[in-house]
């Protein structure tokens, strides 16, 4: 093989690692950078290296270029196909012979491959660089001439073989073939992988506020039947904020139940980097602090952590734990014109956008938050900022969402009084009319609310139904009504959290 060809099979493999990372999993290399960030500072060498190896900056600045998705994929691909020209080398100057099989074309692939999951850590790659380069240097010094066997092989000059020219990247094309099929087919359009890269894409959506793009994914994912609770969590923060909670929240099974509007917790790192989104949207900046502090504890100080760190203390007055902050997001490569804007807010005082529903209030008396229940966490909102919506939509919600009319009346009579909310979205008019068998007609019309025709229509075609027991067959309307969900899904969903909670504990 001529000594050229390396170089062709060399740009072959740059080009299709390139593929592989920016077209089929850009999604990863935006999770990876998300979840580790360089910094240029030696504290951070030494404390990093301590605490996580000493390779651990090296890919951490590895994968900062991933900031941007085309330099990501570049750095990656030019990383793995110097560890082919160093194998090439190394071949070459231990043994006199050409790595005519294209073997060493092998490790790349298989590095490459290795990082494609989300689960995957991307120390892989950087190690055996490492590893590899030291073997390179090694055989650098010390092999080719200086070695009896090579000297006698580069001296003979056997002429090689002419089928070398074209065999050679022939079998590296085979073995990239195999790769692509083995390893991202397999692994990438899979459809566990396949989903990953869906909520990855939507929580993008969710940071960029684009609702409307969030919506689209999440109901998509939804008509699949496939039960997620991230994807859930985003649904309900995308109807909010298109304006169709009480209308929509129910066009699909809500076998999460309450946990559908937040997240409780239960000392995950993988669900603490996500609660804070619902508690940011409603003004509990305290709250959201707390989310992000927990999920700093599991990941670590990432980029988004250490801004929304910056914004939340800046919004609860605390420039001082605000610069903390902000003074490592300086150091990173890629984020400092953000940093830039938020030394400006911080001077300023307020982050535009970031609502603060507890500003100006007391810390005493020392209140302890509801971290299971965001029913609890809306009210006490509500009694200092009443002006709340997101709060007071929130609040009736969960009180519906738990099947508890009582409380979803009191809430009513409370933050939407009749002479301005006398006719009321059609799922809590559902809801008053299942609470008026209980209560009586009498209870329902004191109230003051109107309950339109249709709905009452409605809930005599469903009753019918429902009268069949297991030979009902509800219709699409009927199944998205609030009835269907406390007679029919809210039992389910009670049953497999008390069984949750069981094996747990046991």
């Amino acid at each position: 093989m001529k000594p050229y060809l390396k170089y062709i099979v060399g740009a072959m493999l740059f080009a299709a690692f390139f593929c592989c990372y920016y077209f089929v999993a850009p999604h990863i290399l935006y999770f990876q950078e998300q979840h580790h960030l360089f910094l240029w500072s030696a504290d951070y060498w030494r404390n990093m290296a301590h605490l996580r190896g000493p390779l651990y900056p090296l890919m951490a600045f590895v994968v900062q270029f991933c900031y941007y998705p085309a330099l990501g994929a570049a750095v990656w691909s030019l990383l793995l196909v110097l560890v082919y020209f160093m194998l090439q080398s190394v071949v070459y100057r231990l043994s006199g012979y050409r790595d005519l099989f294209q073997i060493t074309t092998l490790v790349p692939v298989y590095l490459c491959s290795s990082m494609l999951t989300i689960d995957a850590y991307p120390m892989e790659p950087v190690r055996w660089f490492v590893w590899i380069f030291a073997i390179w240097a090694l055989a650098m010094i010390f092999g080719g001439r200086r070695l009896p066997w090579v000297r006698r092989r580069m001296e003979s000059r056997e002429p090689g073989r002419r089928c070398w020219a074209w065999l050679s990247p022939l079998l590296a094309v085979v073995c990239l073939g195999a790769g692509y099929q083995a390893f991202v087919k397999e692994r990438v359009a899979g459809p566990i992988h396949e989903a990953e890269r869906t909520m990855i894409e939507t929580e993008q959506s969710v940071r960029a506020r684009r609702w409307a793009d969030v919506l689209e994914r999440t109901d998509a994912w939804a008509a699949t039947g496939h039960k997620n609770h991230l994807m859930s969590y985003f649904r309900a923060l995308a109807l909010y904020h298109t304006g169709g909670l009480f209308d929509h929240l129910l066009d699909y099974p809500q076998t999460f139940g309450i946990r559908s509007l937040f997240f409780p917790w239960r000392g995950d790192k993988n669900q603490a980097e996500y609660g804070h989104y619902v508690y940011q949207d409603l003004g509990h900046i305290n709250e959201a602090h707390r989310w992000v502090f927990e999920a700093m504890v599991g990941w670590g100080e990432t980029a988004p952590l250490l801004n929304y760190m910056v914004e939340y203390n800046i919004a609860m007055g605390r420039p001082v734990v605000a610069d903390k902050f902000l003074c490592k997001l300086e150091q990173s490569t890629f984020y400092g014109r953000r940093a830039e804007f938020l030394r400006g807010c911080l001077a300023d005082g307020k982050v535009p956008g970031l609502r603060y529903a507890m500003e100006g209030v007391s810390p005493d008396p020392v209140r302890w938050n509801n971290v299971i229940n965001i029913g609890g966490e809306t009210k006490f909102i509500l009694l200092k900022d009443p002006e709340n919506e997101m709060a007071r939509q929130y609040l009736l919600m969960s009180m519906l969402l738990v099947g508890n009319g009582d409380a979803a009346v009191r809430t009513l009579i409370e933050h939407y009084p009749v002479a301005e909310n006398r006719v009321l979205p059609r799922l809590v008019q559902e809801a008053l009319v299942m609470y008026r068998m209980s209560m009586g007609m009498d209870a329902i019309n004191s109230l003051g609310y109107e309950i339109s025709p249709e709905v009452e229509n409605r809930f005599r075609e469903y009753m019918v139904e429902n009268a069949k027991g297991a030979n009902a067959r509800f219709n699409i309307g009927q199944r998205r009504s609030y009835w269907y969900y406390v007679q029919h899904i809210l039992p389910r969903v009670n049953h497999d959290f008390s069984r949750k909670q069981a094996q747990s504990q046991s």
